[in-house]
């Protein structure tokens, strides 16, 4: 009733169940990553009698450029595209107050006291706490802001230094690191860089302010890069009496608020988002009940994007000396890079001032339930049951606008964490990690009536494609096949659509964002981002957070009118329903 195309017989390290002569493979390339090679920092000798320490203090804050996918969000930032943010919905047990706001940002933005003493480079050093000064170990040169947390800096600092000079060394601790990080020009391209000052932007709005409204504000007004913390934050308080996502919170938190986060891409994705939001709730908690806060503890480690480009370096060198391969894979990733089958039955409006909206859908516990139990029966995940639904809808809404083809190609961009293929560390990994992994799916027109076998093969796909490199693959072999991007110049006019839709799976979310304190209550978080000059059109986006599956649909009303929307998200719905029956 419907066929999907199959993994690839040979992803690297990966093993195919498909011969040869019928293999067809959507591992195809999306994204946008960096290939080249630029380490972070030119190595250093550990004798540095001859090197001034403040001189060495200055380079030590240049954390290293950004690769391609930031550089792209560096660059759609100044032209207001591709920006996004976070709307973290709290209770509390007591009011929250401008100060409060102010003290707990400051907490996670700014350093403690710096203090300093002479040290023995011939000693063994066994404090945990961080140092500005770089550090080179193995012939491996170390920046401790940009590459280690305080577990790994003493790990790392128990060897013994040939040198017996003497120096002094600053140290400090940092709650989030990258709240300190700008971006600054070095050798022509952009540099992270570790800011000495900070820059809270920071106001409270009307209360029950519109949060996707406000989001679409500051959007207009954009971020810049020159001071530290990139973001901006608003706060909405809640109408008196409003509802809760969480009723039992009512009595003991009865202060609502919305906090948006409107964050720079291109230092943080919404993985880190979510482990600063967990260190957001922490710190407020304490401000509000008037404690002290602990500033001697760090929440994450800011990773450069190094590692992976070790990996896609690798594959590439790979792939030249298989060129029958390296074929076939250009050839797939022209199949796959193509405008959305939706706009063959709903062409886009087009208009003037394009702008980015929102639905948002919070599915009940019994909703839930029921279709939980049929994915378990039928052994796919929620999630996994969820994307055969989106394309099951796109084709149920072509055939209700007289489009007779008898199958549709469907192109996904699904977003994969890169994390997963990077060196376990003790803290959490923040900056920006994350890809676009194509899945290219020839759905028939009669889906539906095989729903469950559908899903089943997606599911199957997907996690062959997540669990193995092949979303670096990809990006090799896009980079390989297409022409080059200009980061410069690439959103200046709108890009061409290159997939039919993006899906994000963050999971659940609730172990990483915490939110069970004295008195503050995370009632509810939602992702916003702009796609109105990106190269989709469209957004699907899931996680779950105390039990509750949160779904938001995001579109360009350049592309789709509300009304197509709506129905959209009506029938994805209608068919989840329908087939958890």
């Amino acid at each position: 009733m419907f066929t999907i195309m199959r993994p690839a017989v040979r992803v690297w390290g990966v093993a195919s169940s498909t011969p040869p002569s019928t293999r067809r493979s959507f591992y195809l390339a999306r994204t946008l990553g960096s290939y080249n090679s630029i380490p972070s920092f030119a190595p250093t000798s550990t004798s540095l009698s001859s090197v001034d320490v403040r001189e060495l203090s200055e380079k030590a804050r240049w954390l290293g450029p950004l690769n391609l996918n930031s550089h792209l969000y560096f660059e759609a930032h100044k032209v207001g595209a591709k920006h996004s943010g976070i709307v973290n919905n709290i209770s509390t047990a007591r009011p929250i107050h401008h100060q409060n706001m102010v003290d707990t940002l400051l907490h996670l933005c700014k350093p403690k006291e710096a203090t300093s003493h002479i040290i023995d480079l011939n000693e063994q050093e066994r404090t945990p706490r961080q140092s500005l000064m770089k550090i080179t170990v193995s012939g491996q040169t170390y920046a401790p802001l940009c590459q280690l947390s305080p577990p790994e800096l003493f790990e790392m600092m128990n060897v013994r230094f040939t040198s017996t000079h003497k120096c002094e060394k600053y140290w400090y601790t940092l709650k989030i690191p990258i709240l300190r990080v700008n971006i600054k020009p070095r050798g022509g391209q952009p540099w992270y860089y570790e800011d000495e000052h900070i820059n809270l932007d920071f106001q409270v709005l009307e209360e029950g302010a519109n949060p996707s409204e406000e989001f679409q504000k500051l959007s207009k007004e954009g971020l810049g890069t020159e001071d530290a913390p990139l973001m901006k934050v608003r706060m909405i308080p809640g109408v008196t009496d409003a509802s809760c996502a969480f009723p039992e919170y009512n009595k003991d938190f009865p202060h609502q608020y919305a906090i948006i986060f409107f964050v720079h891409h291109s230092i943080m994705d919404g993985t880190s988002m979510a482990y600063s939001l967990r260190g957001f709730v922490e710190v407020l908690d304490r401000v509000l009940r008037g404690q002290s806060v602990d500033n001697t503890k760090q929440i994450g480690v800011f990773v450069s994007h190094q590692e992976i480009t070790e990996k896609e370096l690798l594959i590439e060198k790979m792939l030249n000396n298989d060129q029958g391969r390296l074929r076939e894979l250009k050839q797939e990733v022209l199949a796959s890079t193509k405008s959305p089958e939706i706009l063959k039955g709903y062409p886009a409006p087009g208009g003037p001032n394009p702008t980015t909206h929102f639905l948002h859908r919070e599915i009940q516990p019994e909703r839930f339930h029921k279709i939980y139990l049929r994915c378990k029966q039928h052994g796919v995940t929620f999630y996994t049951a969820l994307q055969a639904a989106v394309n099951t809808a796109i084709v149920e809404l072509l055939k209700e606008a007289g489009i007779h083809d008898e199958d549709f190609n469907i192109s996904v961009s699904n977003n994969t964490n890169l994390r997963r293929y990077m060196a376990r560390r003790p803290s959490p990994i923040l900056g920006v990690h994350v890809y676009h992994t194509t899945q290219l799916v020839n759905v028939s027109r009669n889906v539906r009536e095989s729903f469950w076998n559908f899903a089943k093969i997606i599911g199957s796909d997907l996690k062959t494609l997540l669990t193995s490199e092949a979303s670096l693959v990809q990006s090799v072999v896009r980079r390989m096949t297409l022409p080059p991007i200009d980061p410069t110049t690439y959103f200046r006019t709108p890009p061409p659509l290159t997939s039919d839709y993006l899906f994000t799976n963050m999971g659940d979310v609730s172990a990483m964002i915490g939110g069970d304190t004295h008195s503050v209550r995370v009632t509810g978080i939602y992702n916003v981002s702009e796609i109105h000059n990106a190269s989709v059109m469209c957004f699907h986006s899931t996680h779950t957070f105390r039990g509750k599956p949160l779904y938001t649909f995001t579109y360009a009303s350049n592309y789709m009118t509300h009304d197509t929307a709506e129905r959209l998200v009506n029938m994805i719905f209608t068919i989840l329903d329908e087939v958890s029956e």
